[in-house]
């Protein structure tokens, strides 16, 4: 038929217009209806193997492009055909982009925020620690469970001492070079009459046996921290590695029964 189908409304779809209509007959397609505004574009197979893009404005041009590589305009006015180049059809496209009237309806997306926090159906935050998840505060508003503590890697403890304790392994020899913190506390249980406690610690590091004579001093004649009968203290050491790193405590003076508690924690810092 001469320069392809011409179309008419047929409910919510376009068909080919009868001999009745445009001087020739019926056609079959398939089609797809787009519309733009006002404006009503159909994209449809025609029966010689080609793809046309039409718009149903009467009288308005239509694209056709054959499978083996031509471009055509159609005149659907006078039902005339004419091959023009690429440049013609791009200008024909750029007519209709660049008309303002030519406007697709703004689409405004709908608030979904809630969806990806807490309870929401798309949650995308965890309060379980793990591997490239998003953390999410726990019920408490903290996020402790994702922060790690440093290591314990050692301690000691030991109650109602009434002597000196030797050199004792706090962390044994072969552990990880590195940096650590010593964490102790060293206090009076038991008043006396008279005497002291010192709390030392030795280590290696840099290839220098190191020494903190006087972590901690107590008086054993009081239980209380304000007649120095408490002490606490935290040191922090690098070690090589070996020997162990080791706590002693040197009791002298010590009358009236005194007792004493120790205890000690070590930590690897890095």
């Amino acid at each position: 038929m001469a320069g392809g189908p011409r179309w008419k409304r047929n409910g919510n779809n376009l068909s080919a217009r009868t001999a009745a209509d445009d001087g020739d007959a019926p056609v079959e397609c398939s089609q797809v209806i787009v519309h733009a505004g006002s404006r009503v574009f159909s994209i449809y197979g025609y029966t010689d193997g080609r793809l046309y893009v039409a718009d149903d404005t009467a009288g308005a041009d239509r694209i056709r492009l054959g499978t083996d590589g031509d471009v055509s305009i159609y005149a659907a006015k006078d039902n005339a055909s004419s091959a023009v180049t690429t440049s013609a059809v791009q200008s024909l496209i750029n007519k209709n982009l660049d008309d303002p009237t030519n406007t697709f309806p703004e689409i405004t997306p709908a608030a979904h925020a809630a969806t990806h926090q807490d309870g929401g159906a798309d949650e995308v935050a965890t309060a379980t620690p793990a591997a490239a998840a998003i953390p999410k505060a726990d019920a408490g508003g903290t996020l402790n469970a994702w922060v790690d503590a440093a290591p314990v890697v050692g301690s000691a403890s030991a109650t109602a001492q009434t002597a000196s304790i030797g050199a004792t392994n706090l962390l044994a020899t072969g552990h990880a070079a590195g940096l650590y913190r010593v964490s102790a506390t060293l206090r009076t249980t038991t008043a006396g009459s008279a005497g002291t406690a010192t709390l030392s610690l030795t280590w290696t590091g840099n290839g220098i046996a190191e020494s903190l004579d006087t972590m901690i001093g107590i008086n054993l004649t009081s239980t209380a921290q304000s007649d120095g009968g408490l002490g606490f203290q935290a040191a922090i050491l690098h070690s090589d590695g070996a020997p162990a790193i080791q706590y002693a405590v040197t009791v002298a003076g010590a009358a009236g029964s005194p007792q004493y508690a120790v205890d000690l924690v070590i930590e690897r810092l890095a």
